[in-house]
């Protein structure tokens, strides 16, 4: 893992359990995942926008 991402494992809390499932996570897609944000809705934890009405 430390060959594959040495810089996502020099991270505050960033594991190689938490590496590798951001590595497989953004090596599965198609198109390359340009911005956290991209990445964030990918995941699914993107903010939804929401009223209390």
């Amino acid at each position: 893992m430390a060959a594959a991402a040495p810089t996502l494992l020099a991270q505050h809390a960033v594991g190689t359990d938490t590496a590798g499932a951001l590595l497989v996570a953004a090596g599965d897609q198609s198109a390359p995942v340009r911005s956290e944000a991209a990445f964030a809705q990918l995941c699914g934890v993107a903010p939804l926008p929401a009223s209390s009405g």
